[in-house]
């Protein structure tokens, strides 16, 4: 595997997604700054390497 790649399986993808997604309205209803959260957020949506075929 390269360095600095996450591989995920359908369903810990959209756990992430989930998690990321929770913490960033978190953090809107408690009136704090979510900016590193959104970029990380962006990067796992926009990532092309999201699923790995099972062995």
């Amino acid at each position: 595997m390269p360095k600095r790649r996450l591989y995920l399986n359908d369903e810990e993808y959209q756990y992430a997604t989930l998690c990321l997604n929770g913490m960033r309205n978190d953090y809107l209803a408690a009136d704090r700054s979510c900016g590193g959260i959104d970029r990380l957020l962006l990067k796992l949506v926009r990532a092309s390497y999201r699923s790995i075929v099972s062995r």
